[in-house]
């Protein structure tokens, strides 16, 4: 056997020897019954199981509301595009007309 193989198979052991003491201290020192602990951690699992899902709802409704205002600021802003497209010169170019934030109407070729 080499040496890691026999650190590890120590650490292994060492680990296995651990968890079965905390494991014997948790049941010399549980406050209730096995029966108990078992229904209240279905209580906890059920608890949990809902929150999650009350969760999931949640972000479910405000994607899809989120997608359905940008659909319809989508919407607003190719009719407001539409609108403001007009003639530049006598040649006919369209010239798009944007209102910047004070009001005013910018002009762009």
């Amino acid at each position: 056997m080499s040496r890691d193989s026999e650190r590890a198979a120590s650490n292994l052991v060492c680990f296995m020897l651990g968890a079965a003491v905390g494991a014997a201290v948790a049941l010399l020192y549980a406050p209730q019954t096995g029966t108990e602990t078992r229904r209240q951690l279905g209580e906890k699992a059920q608890d949990a199981k809902e929150k999650a899902e009350a969760v999931a709802y949640s972000a479910k409704e405000r994607a899809e509301a989120a997608a359905q205002t940008a659909k319809e600021r989508i919407a607003v802003v190719s009719e407001k595009v539409q609108e403001l497209r007009r003639p530049a010169s006598s040649t006919g170019e369209p010239v798009l007309a944007v209102e910047t934030e004070g009001g005013d109407e910018d002009y762009a070729v």
